[in-house]
Parts: C-alpha cells; sequence; structure tokens
C-alpha cells in the first residue's frame, strides 16, 4: 500500500455524504475545507519547505508542543495525547535488497474532529486512492475515527507481507539443513535474524499505541472503533509471540548448522589422524632402511621382499585393530 513519489498534497474530503480524491491541493485549499467544517484526510509530504509547512499547521490551530515535535530529527515512535488531538509517530518499514530495514525517517499523525493530517518523507507515501477503496467498503459516512484505524492497518499490512517474506526464507534454509547443508549461507541466516529484529521493533511501537487507543478515554474515539483497536493490539500481540518462535527457529537453525559444520570438519580430521597413525611406524620402519649401513636382511635377497610384507601386514593389522576397537575410519 505504499508507493514512491506521489503529489505533495493530497487529501480524502467527506462533502455531503460522499468522499472524493483531490490532488496537488494547496495550503489554502485545505484551510478552505476547514472553515467550511468538512471532515477530511490531509497527506502531506515533507519536501515542503519546513517554514511553509510551519505556518499551516499554525493556521489550523496545531498545538505547539505537536508542531515543535514534528520538525524534531531525533523523534522516536510514541503517541500522545494533547486537549481533544491525537499525535502519532510512526516508523516506516521498507525492504532493500531483499532486507528489512527500519527506515529512520517518521512519519507524524494528527488526528482530531475535524480532519485526519498525515506527514510522511518525501521517499515513502500512502496510495490514497487504494486506501480510500478499502475504507469505502468499510463506511460511506465521515467517520476519521475508523480512518485512523485504517491507517494503521495499512501500515500493519505491509508489515505482514515483510514478515511473510522473511518466513518463506526460513523455511527455504531449513529445507537446505535437511537436504542439502552445503547450500546454506551463514551471511543469509545472519540477515535472517537480522530481519526479525527489525521487524520486532516496528512491531511493538504499533501495539502499543493501539492498546492506547483501545482504552484510552478521550471524545474523538468512539466506542466501536476502541473494539477496532482492541481486535488489532489482539492481533499484533499474536504476531509478536510468532516473532520470538521464529527468532528462536533462526538461532536453532543457526547452532544446528554449525554443529554439521563441525562435525564434518571433526570426522576429516579423525581420519587423517587414524591413516597418519597406521602409516607412523612403516615410516619409521623404512627410515631405518634407508639409513647407510647394514642393517638387518640387508644382504638377503629376499629382504626387500620380507620387509615390504612386514610393513604391509602391519598396515593391515593397525587397520584392523582401529576397527575392532570401534574408532570408525568414515564413510571413505
Amino acid at each position: 500500500m505504499l508507493t514512491m513519489k506521489t503529489p505533495p498534497i493530497e487529501a480524502v474530503i467527506y462533502q455531503h455524504e460522499q468522499i472524493e480524491v483531490l490532488k496537488k491541493l494547496s495550503f489554502d485549499d485545505i484551510r478552505s475545507f476547514q472553515e467550511k467544517n468538512t471532515s477530511m484526510l490531509v497527506f502531506v509530504q515533507d519536501e515542503i519547505a519546513n517554514q511553509s509547512l510551519n505556518d499551516f499547521l499554525k493556521s489550523l490551530d496545531i498545538h505547539p508542543l505537536i508542531i515543535s515535535d514534528i520538525f524534531s530529527t531525533n523523534q522516536r515512535v510514541k503517541i500522545e495525547f494533547i486537549d481533544d488531538t491525537i499525535f502519532c509517530v510512526l516508523s516506516f518499514v521498507d525492504k532493500k535488497n531483499e532486507r528489512i530495514e527500519l527506515k529512520s525517517s517518521k512519519m507524524s499523525l494528527i488526528f482530531n474532529h475535524e480532519m485526519v493530517l498525515i506527514i510522511c518523507p518525501k521517499q515513502i507515501q500512502f496510495n490514497v486512492n487504494q486506501f480510500v477503496e478499502k475504507f469505502l467498503l468499510k463506511s460511506s459516512h465521515p467517520q476519521l475515527d475508523k480512518a485512523l484505524y485504517y491507517l494503521l492497518q495499512s501500515i500493519l499490512n505491509d508489515f505482514y507481507n515483510m514478515m511473510d517474506d522473511s518466513i518463506d526464507n526460513l523455511e527455504t534454509i531449513e529445507d537446505y539443513l535437511i537436504s542439502d547443508p552445503k547450500k546454506i549461507n551463514l551471511k543469509d541466516l545472519y540477515f535472517l535474524r537480522r530481519d526479525f529484529l527489525m521487524l520486532r521493533k516496528i512491531l511493538l511501537p504499533i501495539m502499543d499505541i493501539s492498546d492506547v487507543l483501545s482504552k484510552f478515554n478521550t471524545a474523538v474515539i468512539g466506542p466501536d472503533t476502541k473494539l477496532y483497536f482492541q481486535n488489532m493490539f489482539a492481533q499484533a500481540k499474536r504476531t509478536l509471540q510468532s516473532l520470538d518462535f521464529y527468532q528462536n527457529m533462526v538461532s536453532n537453525i543457526h547452532d544446528t548448522y554449525i554443529s554439521s559444520v563441525n562435525t564434518v570438519m571433526n570426522r576429516s580430521i579423525a581420519l587423517i589422524t587414524k591413516f597418519a597413525t597406521i602409516f607412523i611406524p612403516i615410516t619409521f620402519i623404512s627410515g631405518i632402511y634407508g639409513m647407510n649401513f647394514e642393517v638387518g636382511f640387508y644382504n638377503n635377497p629376499k629382504g626387500f621382499t620380507i620387509v615390504l610384507a612386514g610393513m604391509t601386514a602391519l598396515a593391515v593389522g593397525m587397520s584392523w585393530l582401529l576397527r575392532t576397537k570401534k574408532f570408525d575410519l568414515g564413510d571413505s
């Protein structure tokens, strides 16, 4: 539901029990609608000059503390209630090169009786038409509290899509662990674990916000809509438990993979060690007979054959001894 680079100002206007999407609006247009007591959703990109946006917010009688928070560069994810206005700051979820990233830029959301104002980074913006189509299926009247719910739900939908992608990658790696561990890239496991950590960081604030909205007594949110937020909170809570499970699953797969790699390495080293054990006495005997003085069987015509046969018998005997003592020489 998120697309790139849309016009700076778009609005969903409620007039005469009808919903209309207007694009390429000016601040004066929004002010004129407000003067007519028109309910509306306003989408603004923060690429607009700060002074112009600041003047616009002041003209809408937005509280100075909220305006200050909007222009703060180090804003954390939160929800605040000031007078009859709800102010939320949310992080964006984004995917870059198949990796999930928590965007440093935030979305500011202002909600009161008259409008829902959303200030988004210029890189990402809501697809307003798609949002309205979904919203129209739920209500044909200006219920801005439900619009707030659908906005949060649309962010969660993007979250769930990325979570499903991460789960699919995890299941693929799990299949490789059983069928062919050599196909597993340790780097992918570390990235996958990081993805689930990012998803957790995104989900927790939304869960807290939905919990607060479902319990806080305020005139701008109706009792019916509180049930929506309660359902959102319950759903997010179950998802958080699933994330914990998948995080543990990634850790278990990582440990199993490292254990299998270590097992293969240990078997290889053990096999080399056993071959060395067999050939050490043979090497000792050949070293003695390679010296520059006479030793046993030196002048015997069959001496070489006897010594060679003895070394062969010694090697076969040591191999038999290792096997009878259950020292496995490996598959080879």
